[in-house]
C-alpha cells in the first residue's frame, strides 16, 4: 500500500518540509521550497518582496498584525505589527538562552515580552506548524491530486541531538494539536544529524565509502548538532548499514553572531544614551541592525571582505565612540571576526570533542561534513577547515555541503522510506 511521508525541519531561523508517496514501484523525494510558495500560496503583492530565488526554507517567524497572523516569508516582509521568532529556542528552555536576551530588548520582544497574553512558545509553534502543515497539504494536493487524502500518512521531525524524549513528545502534543493528526497518520521525531547522514548517503552528490568514520556537522540557527557514524559493508540486500557512535550539541548558530554584534554596538553607544531612547526606538535601532546585518553575515569570508562596511541604521544621529556618524554605522572587518568569534570556538571544540569521542573507540575519522544555514557561511568554512589541517595534519577532511537547504527534511523523508538501516553502539 502507497503511503505518504512528510518530513518537517522545524527550524530556530527557517523551516524546511519535503515529501514523498512511498510506493513499490518509485520513491521520490519532493521538496517543499520557495518557488512553491511564491507561485501557490503568497498573495501577489509579497512576490515583489522577495527577490532571492534561491531560498527554499521558510522562515521560522509569525506576525501579529492586530487583524491576522501571518507567517514565514509573510511574517517576515511584514512591516508592522508584533514579531514572533525563535519558537524553538523558546520552547527548548535552554538555560544558555537567558544570555541570549539579556542585553538587547529587541530581541527579548522577538522570545515574548510582546506575545499577546496568555500564548506561550508552545503556543506559538503550535500555529506555525498549522500554517506550514496546511501549505504542505496544498503541495501535496497539487501534484498528487487523485486520493492522497485516504492515503496512510508518516510524519518525521526532526530535533536537536539535545532534545530529551519529554522534549520530544511535547512537540509531537503540539504537532497534534495543529492539527497533524489522523486516524491514518503516524509521526516520530528523529535527531537532525541523522536526517542529515541519510540525505548524504542518498544523494549522488556525496560519496562515503564502507568503513569510512565521519563526522555530520548540522549548524544552524540557533544550534550546532553532531553525530558520528561509520559505514559499515551494504547488506545482502543492498540495505545501506550505518553504525551510529556519539552525538553532541550545543546553543552556537547563526543568532548568536548578530547577537555579538548587538552588544558592541549596545556597549559603544553606552548605557546611558541606550537608556534616553524610547523603547521604541531602542528597538527600531535594532532592528534595523539585524536586517542589514543578515547581508554582511553571509558575505563575510575573512580577509578578502573590505575594512569596513556601512549601515544605515534608520534614525538620524550621531556618536561617534559607536562609530555612527548622521545615522551610518561602520562596522569594521575586526568587528565582524570579534563578533564570529565565540559561536566559531565552540564549533571547533565541539569538533574536536567528537574525533576524540571516535578515535578513543579505536576508529579514525576521515571527513567532517558541514552545513546548515551558519554552516553554508564561508568563513565558518574557512576557519574549520584551517582547524582541522592543523589539528589533524590534513587528515581530516572538511565537506561543505551547498545548494540544499532542504538537505534534512529530504533525510527524514528517507528515514521514514526506511532503505538505510542505522546500529547503535
Amino acid at each position: 500500500m502507497s503511503r505518504l511521508i512528510i518530513g518537517i525541519d522545524f527550524g530556530t531561523v527557517a523551516t524546511g518540509a519535503a515529501f514523498t508517496l512511498a510506493n513499490p514501484e518509485r520513491e521520490q523525494v519532493t521538496s517543499l521550497g520557495r518557488n512553491d510558495t511564491v507561485i501557490t500560496v503568497t498573495p501577489p503583492a509579497f512576490r515583489f518582496l522577495v527577490t532571492d530565488e534561491a531560498i527554499s526554507k521558510f522562515p521560522s517567524e509569525l506576525c501579529n498584525t492586530g487583524t491576522d497572523m501571518k507567517w514565514g516569508f509573510e511574517a517576515k516582509e511584514e512591516a508592522r505589527g508584533v514579531k514572533m521568532k525563535f519558537m524553538k529556542l523558546a520552547f527548548c528552555g535552554y538555560s544558555e538562552l537567558e544570555k541570549v536576551d539579556q542585553s538587547s530588548r529587541a530581541l527579548s520582544s522577538s522570545l515574548g515580552t510582546h506575545v499577546p497574553i496568555g500564548l506561550t512558545p508552545a503556543t506559538l509553534i503550535e500555529v506555525y506548524l498549522r500554517f506550514l502543515h496546511n501549505y504542505i497539504m496544498e503541495s501535496v494536493a497539487s501534484r498528487k491530486p487523485q486520493g492522497f487524502s485516504t492515503l496512510t500518512r508518516h510524519y518525521c521531525f526532526t530535533v536537536p541531538v539535545a532534545w530529551t524524549d519529554d522534549q520530544k513528545n511535547g512537540f509531537l502534543a503540539i504537532a497534534r494539536a495543529a492539527g497533524i493528526t489522523s486516524d491514518n497518520a503516524t509521526m516520530e521525531c528523529i535527531q537532525e544529524p541523522h536526517a542529515a547522514l541519510l540525505y548524504f548517503l542518498s544523494s549522488p552528490r556525496y560519496t562515503i565509502p564502507e568503513g569510512d568514520c565521519i563526522i555530520i556537522a548540522d549548524c544552524g540557527g540557533g544550534t550546532f548538532d553532531l553525530a558520528s557514524y561509520k559505514r559499515l559493508k551494504d547488506g545482502k540486500s543492498s540495505r545501506i548499514r550505518v553504525e551510529s557512535i556519539s552525538q553532541s550539541g550545543s546553543l552556537c548558530g547563526s543568532i548568536f553572531v548578530n547577537q555579538a554584534i548587538r552588544e558592541l554596538v549596545s556597549a559603544r553607544i553606552g548605557e546611558e544614551r541606550l537608556q534616553r531612547l524610547t523603547i521604541q526606538s531602542h528597538a527600531d535601532l535594532f532592528r534595523v541592525l539585524d536586517q542589514e546585518f543578515e547581508d554582511l553575515k553571509r558575505a563575510f569570508n575573512g580577509h578578502a571582505w573590505p575594512d569596513s562596511w556601512q549601515i544605515q541604521i534608520g534614525q538620524d544621529i550621531t556618536i561617534p565612540a559607536a562609530n555612527i556618524i548622521g545615522g551610518i554605522l561602520t562596522i569594521t572587518r575586526d568587528d565582524m571576526v570579534h563578533a564570529f568569534s565565540e559561536p566559531l570556538n565552540l564549533i571547533k571544540a565541539l569538533v574536536k570533542e567528537q574525533v576524540e569521542v571516535v578515535e578513543k573507540k579505536g576508529k579514525r575519522v576521515t571527513s567532517v561534513f558541514l552545513l546548515g544555514g551558519f554552516g553554508a557561511s564561508i568563513y565558518v568554512a574557512n576557519q574549520l577547515q584551517t582547524f582541522l589541517a592543523a589539528s589533524y595534519n590534513g587528515r581530516i577532511r572538511l565537506v561543505q555541503m551547498q545548494y540544499n537547504g532542504q538537505a534534512v527534511a529530504c533525510g527524514a523523508v528517507h528515514h521514514g522510506i526506511g532503505n538505510i538501516t542505522v546500529s547503535h553502539t
